[in-house]
């Protein structure tokens, strides 16, 4: 399991700072969605219940091949300035990457890169029209059902909410309180990995 002050440090912030998209809101619902999808870090490829083996699903948000082509599909297309600055301080260009592999090369990047898999969820995130919910983990359960596990998915908002507060508890008190000092929730409310 990872912690998540690391996460944020090592794996988060820099991606999102070069894509130009920090903010409390993507942080923390990408937290959730972590902690709901891979136990934040616990594995990073979908096993499948009945333990037979796994899922298309990978990468700490458990992205599906739908939702990567989608990402690959439409930011391949556009001359964005976060693909470039991510991607060149990775020692890959986007264009390349995308043009050079298989989907199944992409997604074991997701499964083998945190930054990877951080850089593709966010952009999944970015591709929805309405607006991350503010800080509260009601609004950020129903929106990570309704975008990410959506009605076909065996999640609740419910589950989405446990999770999160068992792998992130004392992140949002947090961010009110200090919206870009994310290693103060220690002191808060106390977050990190469980075991």
């Amino acid at each position: 399991m990872i912690n998540i002050t690391q996460y944020h440090d090592q794996i988060y912030y820099p991606v999102a700072n070069a894509m130009g998209v920090d903010s409390p809101e993507r942080w923390a619902t990408l937290c959730m969605i972590s902690a709901h999808e891979s136990g934040f870090g616990s594995y990073v490829r979908q096993a499948i219940s009945s333990g037979t083996g796994y899922g298309n699903a990978c990468g700490m948000q458990q992205m599906e091949k739908p939702a990567v082509n989608q990402v690959i599909k439409k930011y391949s297309k556009a001359e964005l300035h976060f693909n470039n600055a991510f991607t060149q301080s990775r020692g890959w260009h986007w264009r390349e990457m995308i043009a050079m592999k298989s989907i199944d090369q992409v997604m074991d990047l997701i499964k083998s890169d945190l930054k990877v898999s951080c850089f593709f969820a966010i952009c999944y995130m970015l591709d929805d029209p309405k607006p991350l919910p503010k800080l509260d983990v009601d609004l950020m359960a129903q929106w990570c059902k309704e975008r990410w596990n959506t009605n076909a998915g065996k999640a609740s908002e419910q589950k989405y909410i446990n999770d999160f507060e068992r792998h992130c508890g004392g992140l949002i008190e947090c961010l009110r309180v200090r919206p870009h000092h994310y290693d103060e929730a220690q002191l808060i409310g106390g977050f990190g990995a469980v075991d």
